[in-house]
């Protein structure tokens, strides 16, 4: 069980997100493969973060 926490660029630059081994979701909130720790322009990025870990 944990918080679902979603992080959505709306710049037109790269940005710099969490690179912390967290579990990746994709849109529909299943596990999706590792992801970099940039968020291109306009992408979304959904992650689980545990209880324990906050």
């Amino acid at each position: 069980e944990g918080y679902v926490l979603r992080y959505y660029n709306m710049s037109q630059e790269n940005v710099r997100v969490s690179d912390k081994q967290q579990t990746i979701l994709d849109l529909l909130e299943r596990p999706y493969p590792v992801h970099s720790g940039l968020l291109a322009p306009q992408e979304i990025r959904t992650e689980l973060i545990k209880k324990e870990e906050i």
